[in-house]
């Protein structure tokens, strides 16, 4: 469990703010992580939509940071005509970026502790981290295994019984990427009267109506069918160990922006890659019953359910309306982390000790 530190770092990154419509607060927390990868915009108007999106990073900060940085840049003005397949180009040009040449500077910069806006600086670490950690938990566990096998066998005097009896699991054979990085991409698209959500991974944005939770986004998982599909026929695997599921055995979500080392295939069109950008798209009619939607990362989704992360923030802001108060969306936030992390995340098996952004937005009625 050497990904976590000692001590967890608990100073949150705070915002509150409004469009000439919405109200809106974020908060982001590092928690138990060596480090922060998560990135958000919030509030972001462009071409009659505000933009709100979490942004989770894995392997590196700086996919996630890149994209916060630039996705509203490239929100299309013309994408009214057709929302669905503008946001869908707006994620694959992400990738698109991310492989130029002239945009590798940038990228290096923000590996190395550039922020973008809404993004928390890496707090000082608590624990050193270990340097040439390459080797997954698996790898050196299957590692361990052939160890004692042949230690085994010599003694034994027989030396290929003993190598038989060792599992023999799939190894990725896809060539390495210069990017490592990736990030999951959450991102609504508010109008006056609609909510239009494009979701790659498992952030997660929930609607509330009138104290009922409406999913806007549906986690994107490799054990999934429709993902073990695509896999596969891309000429993946999904490995299962320990009741986790794993792209080519290193990766537990299935779409995502960045990780190019799963997208090298040239004879396949960006949405067949073994893990692709492809985000679902949905449509939310607004309705005057419609109170507030939330935007997550998995690191509060892994803690609360949609209902229970509703109820949490319906409470608090009935409450503080009760008591005469304008609620301050990003101190809820902050309690929302407070709920989450745990005491001790190796107990928990990771559950509430992970980067943690919330966004919360209220909808006028």
């Amino acid at each position: 469990m050497g990904a976590y530190l000692s001590a967890p770092i608990t100073l949150k990154e705070s915002e509150d703010g409004a469009t000439s419509r919405l109200r809106h607060g974020a908060s982001s927390m590092q928690g138990w992580r060596r480090s922060m990868e998560d990135a958000h915009i919030v509030g972001t108007e462009k071409a009659g939509a505000t933009l709100y999106g979490v942004f989770d990073g894995h392997g590196g900060a700086e996919v996630a940071r890149y994209v916060a940085r630039h996705m509203a840049e490239d929100f299309p003005e013309n994408w009214g005509e057709n929302p669905e397949q503008a946001l869908k180009k707006l994620f694959h040009r992400m990738d698109e970026r991310l492989r130029l040449p002239e945009n590798q500077p940038e990228l290096a910069s923000l590996k190395n502790g550039a922020t973008a806006p809404g993004q928390l600086q890496n707090a000082p670490q608590q624990e050193e981290e270990e340097e040439g950690e390459k080797v997954s938990v698996k790898e050196a566990f299957a590692l361990f295994q052939q160890m004692i096998a042949a230690s085994n066998a010599r003694q034994s005097g027989d030396e290929e019984e003993p190598q038989q009896e060792v599992e023999q699991r799939p190894q990725c054979s896809l060539p390495d990427h210069p990017l490592q990085a990736g990030c999951t991409s959450v991102v609504v698209a508010a109008t006056s009267d609609t909510l239009w959500c494009a979701n790659a991974g498992d952030s997660r944005a929930v609607v509330c109506r009138d104290g009922v939770a409406i999913p806007l986004s549906f986690d994107h998982k490799p054990n999934s069918e429709i993902e073990s599909t695509r896999i596969t026929k891309a000429g993946g695997f999904v490995e299962a160990t320990n009741g986790f599921f794993r792209v080519n055995g290193n990766l537990n979500l299935s779409r995502s922006i960045g990780d190019l080392k799963y997208k090298q295939s040239p004879e396949l069109p960006p949405e067949a890659q073994i893990i692709t950008a492809e985000p679902d798209v949905l449509k939310h009619t607004l309705d005057p019953k419609d109170e507030f939607f939330i935007v997550a990362c998995d690191g509060v989704w892994d803690v609360l359910s949609n209902q229970e992360a509703v109820d949490f923030v319906r409470t608090r802001i009935q409450a503080e309306r009760g008591a005469g108060r304008e609620p301050q969306l990003s101190k809820i936030c902050e309690a929302v982390f407070d709920r989450c992390i745990a005491t001790n995340p190796r107990e928990t098996r990771g559950i509430g000790g992970d980067n943690m952004t919330c966004v919360v937005v209220e909808i006028p009625r």
